[in-house]
């Protein structure tokens, strides 16, 4: 929106010029709605009353009456407002005095009438300067519930068991249960997470080595870093690139968090099809998730706020648990259909296929539990 320069001081007997420059002002510094209502309250002369809720997802304004700006302040609550039965106009101080005054039954009707008062009281036009205006509230003053969408990487998006079982189920003997290998080494790698830091590559080699000797087949002289060699042709899962760039389509901003260092990560992000906008791995951290350094960092990084983000992943212990809480909303990739026990996520999907449908519906009802 265009602005002046310069801002007057609202005043009560200058006309409608004082809402005109309080609403420029407002908007030009004011990053939400509610910030507006704070600093149009702050000026009792050019604003009364101001409330802001929400009606079927959408959002109301409910101004008081004052003689000097209620014109100007209900025409952009008509602008703001989807529909005209979302929008509720104080009464007019002279409706008790006529009987044949309605409330406005349409947006249009609302806007031209405000518009054609405010340009007779001023002489000039302010049309252009409405439209701007609304068009800024529109873009910027509706605050998105869902900014951010932070997603773990193997498992949710990297299909990591099938990387794992491809490299260690040739070693073994046939038949191989490979889901059962999978999960073996899971558990295995959790427990040498859990030990001292150390790099992701020799997380890697530690945990197939000792799960390999526990299955009685030791990694073979000359592979023992197999598996750490091996993720770079670890594949996304089908539907993950059309999900992330739908999410990036719906204005999402996406960040990965994962327990990996970040020169393996760098391959595995070149497979997705889109870039992150953000990403924290083990080696930024210092450590490896359940712990919340992770999340930490990721905050200190974006300024993201855990009620404007999402948190998606495919382990209960490593993400939900933890994200949840911190305070985060969060999505659970429930690929295996592994029971809950006592966790609760806010939302649990098969896959990523329905993602953005669901964080749409998360963004349109902010005020879903944690």
């Amino acid at each position: 929106m265009e602005s002046d320069s310069t801002t007057s001081t609202p005043g009560p007997d200058t006309g409608v010029s004082p809402a005109i420059d309080a609403m420029r002002a407002a908007l030009c510094c004011a990053d939400s709605v509610c910030e507006y209502a704070a600093q149009a309250a702050a000026h009792p002369e050019s604003a009364t009353a101001i409330q802001i809720t929400t009606v079927t997802r959408s959002p109301l304004i409910i101004v008081g009456r004052s003689s000097h700006t209620c014109p100007l302040v209900w025409v952009l609550a008509a602008i703001m407002c989807p529909s005209p039965r979302h929008f509720v106009q104080p009464p007019h101080p002279a409706a008790r005095r006529r009987p044949d005054h309605r409330p406005a039954t349409s947006r249009s009707g609302t806007l031209q009438k405000y518009l054609t008062l405010t340009q007779e009281r001023t002489g000039t036009n302010v049309d252009a300067r409405i439209h701007r205006t609304a068009r800024r509230v529109r873009r910027t003053c509706a605050p998105m519930a869902v900014e951010w969408v932070t997603f773990d990487c193997y498992g949710t998006l990297i299909d990591w068991e099938g990387g794992v079982a491809d490299v260690l189920a040739p070693l073994l003997p046939p038949p191989v249960d490979r889901r059962a290998l999978a999960v073996r080494y899971i558990a295995v790698e959790a427990e040498v997470e859990h030990e001292a830091y150390r790099p992701y590559r020799d997380v890697l080699a530690e945990a197939s080595a000792r799960l390999m000797r526990s299955l009685g087949h030791p990694l073979p002289e000359g592979r023992e870093r197999v598996l750490p060699e091996s993720l770079a042709g670890w594949r996304p899962f089908p539907e993950v690139t059309v999900a992330l760039q739908a999410l990036r389509r719906a204005g999402r901003r996406l960040a990965i968090l994962s327990n990996v260092d970040r020169d393996l990560l760098a391959l595995s992000i070149a497979q997705l099809g889109s870039v992150p906008d953000a990403i924290v791995t083990a080696e930024d951290a210092g450590s490896y998730k359940p712990a919340s350094a992770h999340w930490t960092r990721f905050q200190a990084q974006t300024h993201a706020a855990p009620d404007r983000t999402v948190h998606v992943g495919a382990s209960l212990y490593h993400d939900m648990v933890p994200a949840g809480a911190l305070g985060y909303r969060t999505v659970f990739i429930n690929r295996h259909g592994e029971p809950l026990g006592d966790v609760r996520p806010t939302r649990v999907l098969p896959d990523l296929a329905r993602l953005p449908e669901t964080v749409a519906a998360l963004a349109d009802d902010p005020g879903q539990p944690r």
